[in-house]
Order: C-alpha cells, then sequence, then structure tokens
C-alpha cells in the first residue's frame, strides 16, 4: 500500500514538471529536432519518398505524425510525445527495478529518481532518446521475468521490444546482440542454466527482434539500392577521423542545396559527401583510432557521471570487490552483473565514432541500470558503515536528481531562447513575403537559429561556411542570409551593394540577429 501511495505521487509529480517544463521550454529546439519534424510531416502528408532515412531511425517521427495529423502543431506535437516518452520511461523503469528484486523502499526511492529526472530530460532535446530508453528498460524487464518464470513469451517480447528499440535508434540493435550474449553467458556460468537453454533463449530473442527491425532494414535497402541496416554508424566514425581532411558534417560546413522539398539536408545526410577512413588504410589512422577510441571511454565515464554523481565511487566498489570477497555479499541478491553489462554495452557502442559532452543523452538508457549498481553501492557500504536508511536513500537520489537539475537550471534555457529567437524571426519575416532559400546558420548558444528560422518558414535552409564571404554567398544560391549582429561579416554584407538588411524594425534594436536579403543584379 505504501509503495502505491509513493507511486502515485511520484507519477503526479512527474505529469505537472513535465506540463510546466513543456510551457517553459515550448520554443526550445535543436539540430535534430528538425530532421524529426520534416520527417514528420513528410510521413503525416504521405511524401514517403522524403520520409525514409537511413540516418534516423522512423519510430519518433512516426509517433510525431500522428500528432500532425490530430491536428497539433510541430513544437505541441513534438512536446506531447517528449512528455509521454518521459511517461513511458517512469513505468517501464519501475518495472525494472521491480523484476530485479528491489525492496519496496529501493523501488520508490528508485521511481522518484525515474520521475524527477525525466522532466529536464523530456525537454532538453527533441530526439528519440527518452524512448529508447524506456523501450530498453522493458524489454530488459522482461528478460528478467523470463530468468524466474523460465517463459520462452517473455523472452518473446523482450526481443520484439528490442526490435521497436532499433525503430527508435539504430544503436540498439548492435547493443541488443551483445546484450543478449553477455546475458545469457552469465545465466550459463552463475544461475547454472544449461548450454542448450541459453543458445535457445538466445535465438528465440533475436529472431523476436528481427520481426520489427527486418521490415525496416529491407525499406532502407530498396531506397538506397544496397544493404543497408543504418547508415548513421559510418558518418559518425567519419566525422571523428584524422584532421587531415574535412570530415564534418557538410551540411554545416558548406553552402549545398538539400534535395527538392527539403528543409535541410541534414534531414538525410545519408547520400551528403563525407570523406571516409579505416585505421586499417595505415598506421597514422591507427593511432588515431586508437586515441579516439580511448578518449571516448574517458569521455563516457564523465558523461555516465552527468546521469549518476557516484558512478566513480561504483567503480572504484567494483574494484574491491573484485580483490576482497567480502564486499561481493550483494552480488549475487541484485542482478548487478547484467546492470553492468549493460552500461558497459553501451559505452562500447559510443567508442569508435563522435562523441561531444554535451551529447549526454546518449546515456539516458543506463539510467535505471546505474540506480539498480547505487543500489548494490549503498548496501554494501551499509554492511561496514552504519549509515542512516533515510540518509542513505537520499543521498542515491540526490546523485541523479542533482544532475538533471543543474541541466534544467543552467544549460537548457540556452536552447529555448534560440528557439524563441527564430519563432520571432519567422513571425516578423512572413509579413516581408520572405521566401525561396535561406543561407547562415546565426549560430546561438542555444542553437542554429538560420535553420530554426528556415524550419518555421518551411524554407530551404542552404548551409554555411566556416568562413563565408559576400561573393561565396552571392554563389550560394540563396535568396536571404542570416548572420549574428555585431559581427564582422555583418558589418561587411552590410556595406556591400549587393546585400540589404531587412530585419524587421520591431526586432532590429533587440534582437541578435540580422537577415539580408540578396540582390542579383
Amino acid at each position: 500500500m505504501r509503495s502505491n501511495r509513493a507511486l502515485l505521487w511520484a507519477s503526479i509529480t512527474q505529469v505537472s514538471g513535465l506540463l510546466l517544463a513543456g510551457y517553459w521550454f515550448k520554443d526550445a529546439l535543436n539540430t535534430d529536432a528538425v530532421a524529426y519534424l520534416r520527417l514528420a510531416e513528410y510521413y503525416a502528408g504521405g511524401q514517403f519518398g522524403l520520409a525514409v532515412s537511413g540516418y534516423w531511425g522512423p519510430l519518433l517521427s512516426w509517433l510525431l505524425a500522428l500528432a500532425l495529423k490530430a491536428g497539433l502543431p510541430a513544437l505541441a506535437a513534438a512536446r506531447l510525445v517528449m512528455g509521454c516518452s518521459a511517461v513511458l520511461f517512469f513505468v517501464a523503469g519501475v518495472i525494472l527495478l521491480q523484476t530485479a528484486g528491489l525492496s519496496g523502499r529501493w523501488v520508490r526511492t528508485g521511481a522518484w529518481v525515474l520521475a524527477l529526472v525525466s522532466i529536464p530530460w523530456s525537454v532538453a532535446n527533441i530526439t528519440p532518446d527518452l524512448l529508447l530508453a524506456a523501450l530498453l528498460a522493458l524489454a530488459t524487464a522482461f528478460l528478467m521475468a523470463a530468468r524466474l518464470d523460465h517463459k520462452l513469451l517473455f523472452t518473446t517480447a523482450a526481443g520484439l521490444l528490442w526490435g521497436l528499440a532499433f525503430l527508435t535508434k539504430a544503436v540498439a540493435l548492435p547493443l541488443g546482440l551483445l546484450f543478449i550474449v553477455g546475458w545469457q553467458v552469465w545465466r550459463w556460468r552463475h544461475e547454472r542454466l544449461a548450454g542448450r537453454r541459453a543458445l535457445a533463449g538466445a535465438l528465440i530473442f533475436l529472431a523476436a527482434l528481427s520481426l520489427p527491425a527486418a521490415p525496416w532494414i529491407t525499406i532502407l535497402t530498396r531506397h538506397y539500392g544496397s544493404f543497408t541496416i543504418s547508415t548513421s554508424a559510418r558518418i559518425a566514425h567519419t566525422i571523428a577521423g584524422p584532421a587531415d581532411l574535412e570530415r564534418y558534417h557538410s551540411f554545416a560546413r558548406h553552402f549545398h542545396r538539400p534535395e527538392a522539398g527539403r528543409v535541410t539536408a541534414w534531414e538525410d545526410p545519408s547520400r551528403m559527401e563525407y570523406q571516409p577512413w579505416s585505421p586499417l588504410e595505415k598506421a597514422g589512422y591507427a593511432l588515431h583510432q586508437a586515441r579516439l577510441s580511448s578518449w571516448n571511454f574517458v569521455l563516457a565515464q564523465i558523461m555516465l557521471m552527468t546521469v549518476f554523481l557516484d558512478w566513480p565511487v561504483v567503480l572504484g566498489a567494483l574494484l574491491l570487490a573484485w580483490r576482497k570477497p567480502a564486499w561481493r555479499v550483494f552480488l549475487p541478491a541484485l542482478p548487478v552483473i547484467p546492470a553492468l553489462l549493460f552500461v558497459a554495452g553501451l559505452t562500447l557502442m559510443y567508442l569508435p565514432g563522435y562523441l561531444i559532452l554535451p551529447e549526454q543523452r546518449f546515456f539516458y538508457p543506463a539510467a535505471p541500470f546505474l540506480f539498480i549498481a547505487g543500489v548494490w553501492l549503498v548496501e554494501t557500504l551499509r554492511t561496514r558503515w552504519p549509515l542512516p536508511e533515510a540518509w542513505s536513500g537520499a543521498a542515491l537520489a540526490g546523485s541523479f536528481v542533482l544532475p538533471a537539475l543543474a541541466l534544467l537550471l543552467f544549460f537548457l534555457p540556452a536552447r529555448r531562447d534560440a528557439g524563441t529567437m527564430a519563432r520571432e524571426l519567422a513571425e516578423a519575416l512572413r509579413p516581408l513575403e520572405v521566401s525561396g532559400p535561406l543561407a547562415g546558420s546565426a549560430s546561438q548558444p542555444g542553437g542554429r537559429v538560420g535553420l530554426y528560422t528556415a524550419f518555421f518558414l518551411g524554407q530551404p535552409w542552404l548551409g554555411d561556411e566556416r568562413s563565408p564571404t559576400p561573393e561565396s554567398i552571392l554563389a550560394s544560391g540563396a535568396r536571404w542570409f542570416l548572420v549574428n549582429n555585431g559581427t564582422a561579416l555583418a558589418q561587411t554584407l552590410s556595406r556591400t551593394p549587393d546585400f540589404e538588411d531587412i530585419t524587421p524594425s520591431g526586432l532590429a534594436n533587440r534582437h541578435p540577429v540580422r537577415v539580408f536579403r540578396i540582390i542579383r543584379h
């Protein structure tokens, strides 16, 4: 009864927080959001040739398309889908903690943690990472249920959910392959599961996973003309390559023309020009790969700390448990090893390619598994020191909630502000009948205001250069160019006869972005 009441209050708090945060960040955008929302518009409009993209998983765009078909504006649809993803993450996480065998006290604590951290995560980005976290948590809960009841139905359900996770983000596929092998080997080694049953369980899981995954892989293969599971891993590896060539996403470094009907080539960067590389090409590339993977491993640990502050303490305790049997007392009672296998597998997915600290969202799926590891840490410490029960629970919860609170208060407002700038600019430009391609990033701390403005106007965005000149802008084919106010480029354009500053008068004195019309003589 006490647990049910705590879960109810946690869910009420979560929904209330989601509504408040959703309203506060109603204009928040990110670069990936533009792609997901545009693809959703194509699905909603039946433009399936434009909707298919090997770089982005389709599930989030499908859900957004349903909201768009219901008549919601794009950003309202995004806020609704992200809020529902957060609720599903909460429910799936609680089910996982219960199935993992945590006591009622720890399930209640974990429920509050998941409810609170999901609020800022739901508005941090319009991306499928929170939905991915929910599906993976629920899939793992079914695997744990199969471990207890030995029902193949649970294993099948886990595979189907993992297949849906693949439709959310392609990284789920290799992660699923790695995790099911580790999971079954762990059960075979430590639970004396018969080898034949372990193999059968893994095959059933993989067969179920393929049911949602195979049709999408078939669609991508036909779309691109060659076998394609996803293009995201290849591109992520490419842009992390050696600095001997320009390897970053060309949509942000070069002027270009997106495919007809698209706002930005970022909707499907798979066909854009990249400079692929391989560590097998030459010794220098192999050394670069080794350094990259080593650095990404360190960076991943820091990013895990932004989810769970006590992660380094858990690693230290695990080292002690490996060396001292007394520290292993709770390892058999809690599925700590499978939880750590999941975290390790998730980390491994991001070692070979492009990884930066602001992409904390990549590690949202680790949160409930980190909580299980945190419970093991607290219970182990309490066997050696008389830590008060209430204090230890609050300390563990704080290790998750404090980083999420810092994200909400100090890092996310800039993203909201950039979206607001773009919306205000688009609304002011509509009476001027601004149509035709735009260019220029006009980057602010919260994102590319130029791209966001093009999204709000529904006009093509032709990208940007690192150091654009009046000549390169004229050659880009754009009709309008956006640039940050007060920059040397803005001053140069204002003195160039081929450019006319048309920044609406109501915004000219307070808006950080200038809009120039390109005059073609």
